[in-house]
């Protein structure tokens, strides 16, 4: 025992020792301590220019691009020895991370320049050839104004210091893999590991005898191999990869420049080491290269075939999980997924999202349904690095989670092999090592690194390998990993709301792109052409944009005026082939009505149910001077002309499908008891609700649910009784301005408020419309150079209140002042509410904590027989508190782009209060009514083959939503996807209206998973587990 504890302290003195040695070895070369200033000088580089004014620090300065050009110089001066290791004659490298850009000078004389993204981990920046001990050499950096990101990572490679850390470094991560986890596993090794002990020389160590240093470790090298065959037991596979973000603090052209260097970089370094493997994720990034270097695109390819070269892009970008519509998920991987099928000839079974920002808890299911099995991510893990994740309908990946952007060292190695050897009894690990967010991937040094490992007796086995062999091996070993069944957020709140222009470029996109497809299935139905190819380019351009750091606001301009090129080409393209089906299918449908002269209007609908809903159209060229409108029945519908537009509700339009109206002259009144009424008080009323707008502020202090007899907002008046007395505070449609503290990484992270102001004061209403359909309420108001036009508006027949907001934001964020964000806020009157968010495909119930949360369409917060919902065209960032629900409209961060949301927005909420606990079928719906408004337009009287309504289908369960419908991608049949969201295993029944052969369920990938189900006529019923995400096959 005394032999033992004698032998325990030894090691324990020497593993201190060498801790020291490496840290003093660590810290010598860091370049910490610098003189700096922000300010556009001239000959700041010399060795002669005078710096005694600037500021000094000895951490990493901070500053905004934005600002002003940014200075950095230090003297460098070399001692002739750091930890007992000589350093005269050693070659000097320089490891820099600059995000935004940098020139480098040493001695005066310009070593590289950087327009955007430095990062020399990838290649070495050799600063010095041959140290001189004792001489002064200057370094300066000039960091230049513009978008960007400030702050720069800085250390030396001091060839001579990394040697020797490398040896000593090595031999004691060898030591603790022995100790921690062969140790742990056989006891009856403890007499081979002393010998391992006292080979090491802790003397040799506190001398710095470098002489005696490495003998010694040379002998506990040797003492080491008793442990080979075990240690070589345990695998690590070894993931090479290039992280590419696409334009994120660059242009499109050096997004184009950085996928052919990687390709071309690790295709001849392939070539060089035939044992390296490397994986690549995004189709998107295989696109380029194939369009831009045929060749190098065929030579990779080879090495697909080689199984060396592994496609990780079952995904067209890595996209933002949180934000993207359910429908465009499934695009991103049913476009990534055919690409690399078709093109790579693979077929990935991960999906890879290391640098995502959260991830919605449905996902799992998305994956599993598109042929997924395996997940890697990096964000918002729950500190274990295996773990199946599940979604509510019990689908499973299996997700490691882990940092990306590795280094290949002795110590990274051994931690990620104890860790899951202790954690999971299992012998296999995955290490993921290469450069990346500008690209980079794998560098010479790794793999020098590794092959030098590989000599080395007591560490585990290293294979370059996939990621899927590891995942595979992983499965063989163990299948009882721990189940995480919750959602992996949030993270970078910021990011919800930050660059409105591209969420809402986003939700256009995909709410145009659905109705297209929509529109164009029921054309093609009857001949029409359905534009498979022109649907499928501007989808990969929406998916494109939702590339994470594109679509959550934190690029630079440049990137959005790329991005927003995209988006303007996908509304062009998008509208072209709505208009052309639209012109189809009226061409071909019956409206000769009774009255021969009566001006027909077909009114379309685009979603999957029955539905009532307003219509707004541009008064026909040829109207009458005074007119009456009908329905099929020839029921008179009430309507008002507002701004040469005719507005009416449309009833009972059948579900992807349509109906008549006509205009007939003279003029006639339908009778209707139900009365709408506003006045210049600012009070709005309806059947259903009672709306009391404060004039001079503009906010709601009261909505009154007349049928209900409910309070739906908390009370504001402060003396009982009256009305004119109330705390602004307690009031709802609130606009407030927040002013975050200044703060790095302004545009990902929402910092501290260090104020909030109301904006109440100076505000006008007036009465915009008053008809039988609905009544407008403007609201105007200005602060600072910022102005807010508002209307909401009260409907007759629809039960939702809206909101149509335009902002003129002129609110500047900057370093100095902070960040400005604008909410608007509803204090809801409940008693123990209850807070759901929107997700893809599905919700979530949240604490009601204040934090912001990301959320799709709609948020709801609802007690037991009472709530409300509130509903947005193109937000992302909620908050609830309590009885208080909040979206937040805009923020001007001030990094990396310095003004990203001033102009001009358009935004529309609306509220939806509901009697009962959420109605999740009918607040779903809603959201998407108000987010796909039904389509309009007058047509001539004319015979036709389609008769004056129809509608495609009919799912009759309503806790069924519908939430596409397309052609299939080998245009042999139709696509129908609905999910179920009341958590109930229900058995479905789908009618359609023509007639089929056949209805097959598919995977998202629309192949072919069950047999045909039962037809019955035109009629099939169809199994669905709670919360199932079900996609059919409809052939005719």
């Amino acid at each position: 025992m005394e032999a033992i504890s004698s032998v325990n302290k030894r090691l324990e003195k020497w593993l201190k020792q060498a801790e020291e040695i490496l840290g003093g070895l660590e810290k010598a070369q860091q370049l910490s301590e610098w003189k700096f200033i922000q300010a556009e000088l001239k000959g700041a580089e010399e060795i002669g220019f005078d710096d005694s004014s600037w500021e000094e620090t000895k951490g990493n300065a901070g500053w905004s691009p934005a600002a002003g050009t940014f200075w950095q110089r230090r003297e460098l001066v070399f001692p002739p020895y750091i930890e007992g290791i000589s350093l005269k004659g050693s070659k000097v490298d320089s490891i820099i991370m600059a995000p935004s850009g940098i020139e480098i000078f040493l001695d005066g004389k310009s070593l590289t320049k950087y327009d955007y993204w430095a990062d020399m981990r990838s290649h070495n920046l050799t600063i010095i050839e041959r140290i001189e001990p004792s001489r002064k050499y200057l370094l300066a950096l000039r960091f230049p104004k513009g978008d960007g990101l400030g702050g720069c990572e800085k250390k030396l490679r001091i060839q001579a210091l990394d040697e020797m850390a490398f040896e000593l470094s090595t031999v004691m991560q060898e030591i603790n893999f022995v100790q921690k986890v062969l140790l742990e596993k056989e006891e009856n090794l403890e007499e081979d590991f002393l010998r391992v002990v006292e080979a090491l020389n802790v003397e040799a160590l506190e001398k710095r005898d470098w002489p005696k240093i490495l003998s010694s470790l040379k002998k506990a090298e040797k003492a080491l191999t008793l442990f080979q065959s075990r240690a070589k037991e345990y695998e690590v596979y070894l993931v090479g990869h290039s992280h590419i973000d696409m334009n994120w603090l660059w242009p499109m052209g050096d997004t184009i420049d950085i996928c052919l260097r990687d390709f071309d970089t690790v295709n001849k370094l392939m070539k060089e080491y035939p044992s390296l493997h490397f994986s690549q994720s995004q189709a998107a990034v295989y696109e380029i290269v194939r369009k831009k270097d045929p060749s190098l695109f065929n030579e990779v390819k080879e090495r697909i075939k080689e199984k060396r070269w592994e496609p990780t892009s079952s995904t067209w970008v890595e996209g933002d999980l949180n934000m993207a519509a359910g429908e465009a998920l499934v695009r991103q991987l049913l476009y990534g997924k055919a690409y690399t099928r078709k093109i790579l000839g693979a077929n990935p079974r991960v999906c890879w999202e290391p640098d995502t920002f959260g991830h919605p808890v449905s996902y799992p299911q998305v994956l599993a349904k598109a042929g997924i099995k395996y997940y890697y991510f990096m964000r918002c893990g729950k500190k274990l690095p295996i773990f199946w994740w599940e979604a509510p309908d019990g689908s499973r990946v299996l997700a490691f989670n882990s940092i990306y952007n590795g280094e290949i060292t002795a110590k990274n190695v051994v931690s990620i092999a104890t860790e899951i050897a202790r954690d999971y009894a299992i012998k296999s690990s995955m290490y993921l090592f290469g450069v990346g967010d500008h690209g980079g991937g794998p560098t010479r040094r790794d793999i020098l690194t590794k092959m030098e490992l590989d000599k080395r007796p007591a560490l585990p086995n290293l294979i370059f390998s996939s990621s899927e062999d590891f995942y595979d091996e992983a499965l063989k070993e163990k299948i009882d990993y721990p189940v995480v069944k919750e959602e992996l957020n949030p993270i970078f709140e910021g990011c919800y709301t930050t660059h409105s222009d591209i969420k809402k470029a986003n939700r256009e996109g995909e709410n145009l792109l659905l109705t297209a497809e929509a529109l164009a299935t029921l054309a093609s139905l009857y001949g029409y052409s359905y534009p498979h190819s022109s649907l499928k380019e501007a989808w990969e351009k929406v998916c494109f944009n939702q590339f994470h750091d594109i679509f959550d606001g934190s690029a630079i301009h440049s990137s959005y005026e790329y991005s927003g090129k995209l988006a303007q080409e996908v509304k062009e393209s998008t509208e072209r082939i709505i208009e052309n089906s639209l012109n189809f299918l009226s061409s071909h449908i019956k409206t000769e009505g009774k009255n021969k002269k009566a001006l027909p209007l077909i009114v379309f609908n685009q979603l999957g149910w029955l539905r009532d809903d307003l219509v707004a159209i541009e008064m026909p060229q040829k109207a009458f001077s005074s007119f009456h409108l009908i329905d099929q029945k020839d029921n008179l519908v009430s309507f008002q002309i507002e701004q040469k537009k005719l507005v009416f509700m449309a009833d009972k339009v059948p579900a992807f499908g349509y109906k008549i109206y006509w205009m007939v002259e003279g003029k006639k009144t339908p009778f209707s008891e139900a009365k709408l009424s506003i006045n210049k008080a600012g009070k709005m009323e309806s059947t259903d609700y009672l709306l009391q707008v404060e004039p001079s502020t503009g906010v709601i202090t009261r909505l009154y649910d007349k049928k209900a007899q409910k309070e739906i907002f908390r009370p504001s008046s402060l003396m009982e009784g009256n009305p004119d007395t109330y705390v602004i505070d307690k009031a709802s449609n609130l606009l407030r301005l927040f002013k975050e503290t200044p703060h790095s990484m302004s545009s990902w992270v929402i910092g501290n408020i260090e104020k909030v102001v109301n904006l109440s004061n100076g505000c006008q209403i007036k009465i915009e419309e008053k008809g039988p359909v609905r009544v407008i309420l403007g609201i105007n108001r200005s602060f600072n150079e910022s102005r807010i036009e508002q209307k909401i508006i009260l409907y007759r027949d629809l039960e939702r209140i809206d909101f149509a907001t335009k902002i003129d934001w002129q609110e500047k964020g900057s370093q100095k002042e902070g960040i400005p964000m604008l909410r608007v806020f509803f204090h809801l009157n409940f008693s123990s509410p209850e807070a759901t968010f929107e997700i893809p495909f599905g919700h979530i119930k949240r604490p009601a904590l204040g934090e912001e949360m990301p959320a799709l369409r709609w948020i709801d917060v609802s007690q037991a027989d009472y709530g409300v919902s509130l509903i947005n065209d193109s937000k992302y960032g909620h908050q609830v508190q309590g009885n208080s629900m909040s979206l937040t409209l805009l923020r001007s961060p001030y990094e990396p782009d310095a003004l990203p949301d001033v102009g001009i927005h358009r935004i529309g909420y609306a509220i939806y209060p509901h009697r009962g606990r959420w109605k999740k079928d009918k607040t779903i719906r809603k959201s998407a009514e108000f987010n796909q408004p039904l389509l309009a337009q007058w047509q001539k009287v004319q015979g036709g083959n389609l008769p004056s309504s129809f509608g495609l289908l009919n799912l009759e369960q309503s806790n069924l939503v519908v939430s596409g419908l397309k052609k299939t991608e080998n245009d042999k049949g139709i696509i129908l996807r609905f999910y179920e969201v009341e958590g109930k295993k229900t058995t479905a029944t789908l009618v359609s209206s023509l007639p089929l052969t056949s209805c097959i369920e598919t995977n998202l990938l629309e192949e072919k998973e069950r047999n045909n189900l039962s037809l019955i006529g035109e009629k099939v019923e169809i199994e669905i587990l709670p919360f199932e995400i079900k996609t059919l096959l409809l052939l005719r």
